[in-house]
Formats: C-alpha cells, structure tokens, sequence
C-alpha cells in the first residue's frame, strides 16, 4: 500500500480549490442578468412572433367572412331590385294602362254597383 505524504495531501486539496472543474463555474452577476435578459428577449420574440402568426390567421378569417358578407349584401341588392321591378309592375296594372284595375273599379262603382266604400281615388289607391 503507497504512502501519502501530508504535503500532497494538501497540495492535492489546494489545486481542486483554486480550479473548479469547468463546468461548474461560476459567472459574474453582470454575466448571469446579461443571460436572463437575453433569454427574456428570446421569449419575447418567441410571443410575438406566435402574436403575428394567430393575427395573421385571425385577419385571414375576418377577410374570408367580410368577402362572404359583401357577396351577401349584391345579393340582397339583386333581390331588392327584382322586388322593385316585380312592385313596379304590379303597381302599373293597378294603376296605369288601358284596363288598369283601379279604372274597373270605378267604372263598376258609376254604373252603381252596391259597394260600402266611397269611390276610388289616385291617393287611396295607394294606401290600400
């Protein structure tokens, strides 16, 4: 069995003091919060960037249904321009027109026909 001196004893121990094996050492606290900050801006980037992708998404889906909404809307206007034109029609056999219906009518109630409303007129006509 070799015999260990005192004095390497203690060499030995003062070395593995003074150098602490490499992964173990210690940073400055400068160092360390210069980590932690350029850590938090990577987090940082990491949230916004997520931010850009879900804004992106969500702006591709309100401009899907505000495309959908503006067909919808020339829909609509179709419609009501073929209710107009279908009300104007109508509005012409009432009113205008050789045997317009409104004419009947009074022509029916001078020849005496048993009716309990007073006769016709352009502006009752329109409220009826």
């Amino acid at each position: 069995m070799p015999r260990i001196t005192t004095g390497a004893m203690n060499g030995a121990t003062n070395s593995s003091r003074r150098k602490p094996p490499k992964r173990s050492r210690r940073r400055a606290p400068t160092t360390l919060m210069a980590t932690l900050r350029t850590v938090e801006r990577i987090w940082q980037l990491e949230r916004q960037n997520r931010n850009a992708e879900e804004i992106a998404q969500r702006g591709g889906l309100l401009y899907d249904k505000f495309h959908g909404f503006m067909k919808d809307m020339e829909n609509i206007k179709t419609a009501l321009g073929k209710a107009t034109g279908a009300y104007e029609a109508a509005s012409a056999k009432l009113k205008t027109g050789s045997g317009n219906l409104i004419g009947q009518a009074q022509k029916l109630h001078d020849l005496g026909a048993n009716a309990k409303k007073p006769k016709l007129t352009d502006s009752s006509s329109s409220e009826q």
